[in-house]
């Protein structure tokens, strides 16, 4: 049997959200798991335990490191990528060239689309978690939120749902994102509370929020979205930023209720249990659309690269960090382009000014971008 190895994020020894993806390379693999805790762990030392050791593909579930660093420690002709939409949505065009050798595999429709424009080696599948058995409503005046980040939390909930009179009961589940912090009740809230921390076995937890009808989406964007997929599966009437993946599955006011996180509102009158049952009739769909589709990535990780060479061209020449500095916030006064071993300088981000050159022993600066004017010697 062919030897894969899977580089995960720590997090998800607890999350268990990676485990489909284990079980389904196991099918045609050996797999080894490699853990990195981006946070805490040393790329460099952190995987030279692995160095010199050779395997047929390489999968990076979420984490992101140093392509070059990777390829210098691993040994394999075969790197798969599996982006999260909320961990890279910003990353810069000169850390997606850096990827242009890899097959990357995207849960997100809205990533995959801007990874095609930059032309790199792109596939996109929608994942879906079994539905439940059957339906059950669940309790009409009350949510289950699970707080994962600082930005969403109590005051959100009571912002967003300002207008949902019969909402009495809120059970706020405080297992945090690392890097996060629990929001404290102020006291003052109109609802009556109950919390949780860690479950010991994740069918309590799915227990619990069977119990509430609705369920409080936990980040501002999600990879996949385990969590409000898994609501969803259950027919929870789930509400969720606007924003990918949560976008991607919930139609507003049909399978879902959707508010702008950077305006927050009062949403509309819904009805709870009926968006619950059409989410619960959508997963159903859409699992056995995944169960026929996910044997595509086993195909994919497989196949050779299908980059398209004239965007990645466009794409490195666009490789420059810019930097611009406006007067009163309105004036362009300075634009600095950094690319490769130069700097440039334009004021009002259009006239030449200072341009400077590093080399291995020496840095050049030049006045309006031709004119030598100082040379720096370094020893």
């Amino acid at each position: 049997m062919k030897k894969a190895l899977f580089i995960g994020h720590q997090y998800h020894t607890k999350t268990k959200s990676s485990d489909f993806m284990i079980e389904l390379l196991s099918r045609e693999y050996d797999v080894t798991i490699f853990n990195f805790d981006p946070y805490q762990d040393n790329i460099e030392t952190h995987f030279n335990p692995l160095a010199g050791t050779a395997f047929d593909v390489v999968i990076l579930w979420q984490i992101a490191p140093d392509m070059a660093i990777i390829k210098r420690l691993i040994n394999s002709e075969n790197f798969i990528f599996f982006p999260m939409y909320d961990a890279c949505y910003a990353a810069p065009d000169k850390f997606w060239y850096g990827y242009r050798d890899v097959k990357i595999i995207s849960f997100s429709q809205t990533l995959y689309k801007q990874l095609q424009e930059k032309g790199l080696s792109v596939d996109y599948i929608q994942y879906f978690p079994k539905p439940a058995a059957k339906f059950l409503p669940g309790d009409n005046t009350s949510i289950f939120f699970w707080q994962r980040v600082s930005e969403i939390n109590l005051q959100t909930i009571r912002r967003v749902l300002r207008n949902k009179s019969d909402l009495q009961k809120v059970h706020i589940h405080q297992a945090i994102d690392p890097g996060h912090k629990v929001s404290a009740n102020d006291g003052n809230s109109p609802y009556q509370i109950e919390y949780s921390t860690w479950y010991e076995q994740k069918e309590d937890m799915l227990k619990d929020i069977n119990k509430s009808q609705m369920y409080m989406a936990p980040r501002i964007y999600e990879g996949i979205g385990m969590s409000f997929l898994e609501a969803m599966a259950m027919g929870r009437c789930v509400i969720a930023p606007d924003m990918p993946t949560m976008n991607e599955y919930i139609q507003n006011n049909q399978t879902g209720m959707l508010y702008n996180y950077e305006k927050l509102s009062a949403l509309p009158a819904f009805n709870p249990e009926e968006l619950g049952k059409n989410a619960y009739e959508y997963v159903k769909k859409g699992w056995q659309k995944w169960e026929q589709e996910k044997q595509n990535i086993l195909a994919w990780i497989k196949a050779p690269l299908h980059k398209d060479e004239e965007k990645l061209k466009r794409l490195k020449k666009n490789l420059a960090e810019i930097t611009k500095v406006y007067l009163f916030n309105l004036l362009n006064l300075m634009t600095i382009k950094k690319k490769s071993n130069r700097t440039k300088f334009y004021l009002f981000g259009w006239v030449p000014f200072f341009k400077i050159v590093y080399k291995a022993t020496k840095t050049k600066l030049f006045l309006f971008n031709i004119f030598p004017l100082l040379v720096m010697k370094r020893k």
